[in-house]
């Protein structure tokens, strides 16, 4: 018999990184990237304002890295998430080269702050990449940013019946 393993709840997991990951962006987006979102969304939306940032988490997966004794596992999870940005509205001002380097250095920031606020401590995150978009969202066409991380957690799991 398999016995399905659910580290932390994987909806408590998911929760903590997206918390994790907007007090982080809220306390260095406007001193380290030189914007200041004025929405959060937890996951990604239909109609997001200009100027606001969504979080979405993809999905997730784990690894057993050891087993201690009986009663004890050792994992690492790598969750993934998309990171949008929603500069503006499409217009004739609009500038790709201006979301480009909101996001690049969006991810620099990633980086530098790898710990997302200690959630991966010691193992920390990595940016997988970014890209400029143009998105349709409703009737307004949005330009913005998605850059992809993934979280690395480590899990002790205690008294496996």
């Amino acid at each position: 018999m398999t016995r399905n393993i659910d580290l932390d709840g994987v909806g408590v997991l998911y929760n903590n990184a997206v918390a994790n990951i907007r007090e982080l962006m809220k306390a260095h987006l406007r001193d380290e990237v030189g914007i200041r979102p004025n929405r959060y969304y937890d996951e990604d939306i239909g109609n997001p304002e200009a100027n606001s940032i969504a979080i979405d988490v993809v999905g997730h997966s784990s690894d057993i890295r050891s087993w201690v004794g009986l009663q004890k596992r050792n994992y690492v999870t790598e969750i993934t998430v998309n990171i949008w940005y929603y500069h503006e509205q499409l217009n004739d001002n609009t500038r790709s080269v201006e979301v480009k380097n909101i996001i690049g250095r969006m991810g620099q920031m990633f980086l530098k702050h790898n710990s997302v606020n200690g959630f991966c401590s010691p193992l920390g995150c990595y940016v997988i990449g970014s890209e400029y978009f143009q998105r349709r969202l409703g009737n307004k066409i949005m330009t913005g940013g998605l850059v992809r991380l993934v979280l690395r957690k480590y899990h002790t799991i205690n008294n496996l019946d």
